[in-house]
C-alpha cells in the first residue's frame, strides 16, 4: 500500500472533485494501471459506505472536472454505478463519474490521516 489510509485516501481526491479511476492510480502511486482493478473493491465500498454518510457525492460529470451543478448519481444507482467497470476506466475524455467531497467532509480532512495502531 502506498497510502496509510484509504479512507483518507478517498476524502482528500473526493474533496478535489476526482474522478474515481483516480483513486485506484493515487493509491498504488501511479503504478501499472493492470495494477488498479485490484484495488477497486476497497474503494467501491468507501465511495458506497461514505455516499450513504452524506460525506461524498458522486456524479456524472461532461467533462473531467466536478461541477456542483452536474448531473448526480441517484442514490439507489449508486452500488450499480460503482459496480461497473467503466466506472473505475481511465477515460481521455469526459463521461466520466466524478466523486465529489461536500463540505461536511472538510471536517474530516482537518488534521493528518489516522495513524495506524502500533503492534
Amino acid at each position: 500500500m502506498a497510502r496509510a489510509d484509504d479512507e483518507y485516501c478517498l476524502l482528500v481526491n473526493a474533496t478535489g472533485g476526482t474522478s474515481l479511476w483516480a483513486l485506484p492510480a493515487f493509491w498504488t502511486d501511479g503504478a501499472d494501471e493492470a495494477e488498479w482493478p485490484r484495488h477497486v473493491p476497497r474503494f467501491a465500498r468507501l465511495v458506497a459506505h461514505r455516499h450513504r454518510a452524506g460525506l461524498v457525492r458522486p456524479v456524472r460529470a461532461p467533462g473531467r472536472a466536478y461541477l456542483p451543478d452536474a448531473h448526480r448519481v441517484a442514490a439507489a444507482d449508486v452500488p450499480d454505478v460503482l459496480a461497473g467497470p467503466d466506472t473505475w476506466a481511465w477515460r481521455a475524455s469526459g463521461g466520466q463519474v466524478i466523486c465529489g467531497g461536500l463540505a461536511v467532509a472538510m471536517a474530516d480532512l482537518t488534521g493528518p490521516p489516522p495513524r495506524q495502531p502500533s503492534a
